[in-house]
């Protein structure tokens, strides 16, 4: 016996296949496996990281600050932690508030804050020097200079 699916059924499947994700949001999928395996309940650090993005109320302040927003309402941090899209909202905020382009720039910022950007920047800065370093150094022992 063949189980036949309306094809309105296949609707949401195939725009979630067609719509690229960005990259941001990938990062965000990541980060939210990684702090709360995906629970939107998720309560941590003793109670003070909250949601599926395990966010401080501090971290979510900054971001609303930011965006021009107020502790209230809609955007109330208590009452909307909890939820996914607001919490990758104020993360996304929060990126840019700190210019965090790179995708080490925006994990170190998350778990970091603020300093973490700077961080993370010196980190890429050092790994490129180091890297131009080595092929200077391959380049001169294959010319035959020491």
């Amino acid at each position: 016996m063949k189980l036949l699916l309306k094809p309105v059924l296949y609707i949401p499947l195939l725009v979630a296949i067609c719509i690229p994700k960005s990259e941001d949001d990938i990062l965000l999928d990541a980060l939210e496996q990684v702090e709360s395996g995906g629970d939107i309940g998720a309560v941590g650090d003793r109670g003070r990281a909250l949601g599926p993005l395990q966010l401080h109320k501090s971290f979510w302040l900054d971001a609303l600050q930011y965006a021009g927003k107020k502790n209230e309402g809609e955007w109330k941090y208590i009452d909307n932690v909890w939820s996914r899209s607001k919490s990758r909202q104020i993360v996304k905020w929060y990126w840019k508030k700190y210019k965090c382009k790179t995708r080490l720039e925006k994990v170190c910022a998350f778990h970091w804050g603020p300093k973490g950007a700077q961080y993370a920047r010196k980190v890429e800065y050092y790994y490129r020097r180091c890297k131009m370093s080595a092929v200077r150094r391959r380049k001169g022992k294959y010319e035959g200079r020491r």
